[in-house]
């Protein structure tokens, strides 16, 4: 088996070769395919077979490589199949999200009517009303942001209010 710089050595000869000797081996085939094209008794010819051969080669690689239609198919097909995926996330993060908000609506709900019902029972200080009251003002907003009817703790936040206004004076 030859080695590596044994084939180096042999290409770069040739290639020596044939930067000397160019114009010849071009002259040379072209008379060859001249010649053999004018004669009729012959039928062959060697340069324009070996160019049509290379530029059906390179034709074929060429479409290969860069085939449009099949590329561009495939391309919107994972277009298409990516647009689907990403439809099916979004309707899964809106139906997340909407209940995530009613999940939150309700416990700020349940801490309502809780602080409601135990300020009979409870003495809470001025801190535990401004805290509900940041509750309730935490309900309000996400109801107005999700466009959710209201309704359920008012008569219970109307409680609370009146008997913050009893205990504090305001």
């Amino acid at each position: 088996m030859p080695e590596w710089n044994d084939i180096l050595h042999m290409i770069t000869a040739a290639a020596d070769w044939f930067q000397r000797h160019w114009t010849a081996v071009v002259a040379a085939l072209a008379l060859l395919g001249i010649g053999i094209d004018k004669t009729p008794w012959i039928k062959i010819n060697p340069v324009k077979s070996f160019f049509e051969k290379l530029g059906t080669y390179i034709g074929d690689y060429l479409n290969k490589v860069f085939n449009a239609n099949e590329s561009v198919k495939r391309l919107e097909s994972k277009i298409d199949e990516q647009a689907i995926k990403i439809e099916q996330v979004e309707s899964e993060m809106r139906k997340n999200d909407n209940e995530t908000a009613k999940d939150k609506v309700s416990r700020l709900r349940w801490e309502i009517l809780a602080f409601a019902n135990a300020q009979d029972f409870m003495d809470y200080d001025m801190e535990m009303y401004g805290h509900i009251m940041d509750v309730y003002e935490d309900y309000e907003s996400t109801l107005r942001e999700r466009g959710m009817p209201n309704g359920r703790v008012d008569a219970a936040y109307a409680k609370i209010c009146r008997r913050r206004e009893e205990k504090f004076g305001y």
